[in-house]
């Protein structure tokens, strides 16, 4: 994948990706080497350590979110809705719905 296609993703300018994969390069978590098709760009990529380290950042998840997964998936929903709804009027694109929590006045006695 090309750097500019990584800071769109996460919605980040070119620049400050740039600096970060810099970063991350240089404590040898990723390559970056130029695209042969279009030799202005460089492809990503992660090397051997920065899998390491994802696999570790997962279990060190895991033992830090012991018990009901539910929770842990309802805490990634809340917070990447959250992150959409403050960068989308930076990116130009309209925020997704809110999510709104169900309450007993909101909820009827016919399905």
């Amino acid at each position: 994948m090309t750097q500019t296609r990584v800071a769109a993703k996460v919605r980040v300018q070119a620049q400050t990706m740039g600096k970060t994969l810099a970063r991350l390069e240089e404590n040898g978590h990723v390559t970056r080497v130029r695209s042969q098709r279009d030799s202005r760009s460089l492809e990503v990529g992660i090397s051997g350590l920065g899998k390491t380290t994802l696999d570790r950042a997962r279990e060190l998840e895991q033992n830090l979110a012991p018990g009901d997964k539910t929770e842990l998936k309802e805490l990634r929903d809340w917070l990447v809705t959250i992150i959409r709804l403050l960068g989308s009027s930076r990116w130009g694109q309209a925020g997704p719905e809110p999510i709104r929590k169900a309450t007993n006045d909101t909820l009827s006695d016919e399905s």
